[in-house]
């Protein structure tokens, strides 16, 4: 337990530092730092590198997982070009031409930490570490449909523009879409408190159809597909 608990920490601390509101050069030497970091804990005992790890709770703790279990710091490295692929997306300079392309950011992303899992849970079937890839790059692809709107609306747009361009959707119909839905929650949330709640919100939906109104760029792929 405190193995994988030791593997989300960190995986955790990369997914905020990808998240955050860092330009892009503090962003880069905060990836540069979380590199070393990682060095570190892969550094033989009793080298200046793993002296400084006790220090951090965290390290400390991967720094022990990763000499008790069989972890390949490549996989650790894969996980954090996917952190940097998510930090792309939000200057432009990256996005998924297919679903191939999508499918292995998936996998940098979710799938390396199911063959991380793997070998601290132990497994004897040889077909486990096929089993474990593929159940994180589907967790991957739900949590990417569940946050359609929110990436949308940082500018993240995970759908592959194959597929985008195959339903006549646009990056620009998504992004509209989430924020005159935002717009229309706050309306809501502002309507409930000063009009006495679902009865009041009801009230002002129905004379300015206001969520109605909201763009909805799956009406616009089915007229799209014909």
């Amino acid at each position: 337990r405190q193995a994988i608990e030791a593997v989300y920490a960190f995986a955790r601390r990369g997914d905020d530092l990808a998240d955050g509101n860092l330009s892009g050069e503090d962003r880069a030497r905060e990836f540069a730092r979380y590199r070393r970091s990682l060095d570190a804990c892969y550094a033989p005992d009793g080298s200046a590198a793993s002296a400084e790890l006790a220090s951090d709770p965290v390290l400390s703790a991967l720094t022990l997982a990763v000499r008790t279990f069989p972890i390949p710091r490549q996989r650790f490295e894969e996980l954090i070009q996917g952190f940097e692929m998510d930090a792309r997306l939000d200057t432009g300079a990256a996005c998924f031409e297919t679903f191939e392309d999508l499918e292995h950011y998936c996998y940098l992303v979710a799938g390396t930490i199911g063959l991380m899992a793997i070998e601290i849970f132990g497994y004897r079937n040889p077909r486990t570490p096929d089993y474990a890839r593929s159940l994180g790059t589907a967790l991957q692809l739900v949590n990417i449909l569940r946050d359609l709107e929110s990436d949308a609306r940082r500018g993240r747009i995970y759908l592959p523009r194959q597929d985008l361009a195959r339903f006549a959707v646009t990056p620009q119909a998504i992004e509209a879409a989430a924020l005159a839905r935002t717009c229309a929650l706050n309306a809501l949330a502002a309507a409930a408190s000063v009009t006495g709640g679902p009865t009041g919100i009801r009230r002002i939906v129905k004379v300015t159809g206001f969520v109605a109104s909201a763009p909805d760029f799956t009406a616009q792929a089915q007229v799209g597909n014909g």
